[in-house]
């Protein structure tokens, strides 16, 4: 005869906080990649001067940190207070990578209509050209990461707060755990 063990719900608390604090990890991280991209972008000389190596290091290790730890204060703050935190920090890091990729799809379509013009005019250096085709393909490829991330967490977050506005149902605790599943994969 087989028997199945179940897990106990200790585990289950424990990978779903595990879970919850890789998911954040990769959202701070599409954010801050996001927001690189766009100071490089903007910037151009002073990026070097405003993003090192410390200032990075440092970003990194605040993301781990606040990942890891940001599940201690549901302990002393109602659960329905902390959703509503959740969902709060999670809007505007979903309306911070948004804003900033417009704001990148802008100015690298400004920088290439300038180039171009300037490769009619007179010739451009080739390591403007160069530089430029770097910045591009940069900004193209998190571009392609936003658009996953996008299609990853939106409906999470969009189940996540239909939940929180109408209360738990099979319905809504099941597109939940679906989308929960579909965010899941970029992991």
């Amino acid at each position: 005869m087989v028997t199945t063990k179940r897990p106990r719900l200790y585990d289950l608390y424990v990978i779903h906080i595990h879970c919850k604090c890789v998911f954040l990890c990769t959202f701070l991280g599409v954010v801050a990649i996001s927001v690189d991209r766009f100071l490089a972008i903007h910037l151009h000389l002073r990026y070097l001067e405003l993003v090192t190596h410390k200032r990075v290091i440092a970003v990194v290790i605040s993301i781990w940190l606040l990942s890891v730890f940001h599940r201690i204060p549901m302990f002393w703050i109602p659960t329905d207070v902390y959703s509503r935190i959740y969902l709060i920090s999670g809007g505007i890091g979903l309306f911070l990578t948004t804003v900033a990729y417009i704001r990148i799809y802008v100015a690298v379509q400004l920088h290439r209509n300038q180039i171009h013009a300037l490769q009619i005019q007179e010739g451009a250096e080739n390591g403007e050209i160069a530089n430029f085709a770097r910045s591009f393909k940069s900004a193209v490829g998190t571009f392609y990461v936003y658009v996953v991330f996008l299609i990853c967490y939106l409906p999470y977050f969009i189940s996540f707060v239909v939940y929180n506005i109408n209360g738990p149902s099979i319905e809504f605790t099941r597109s939940l755990l679906y989308s929960y599943t579909v965010m899941y994969f970029t992991q």
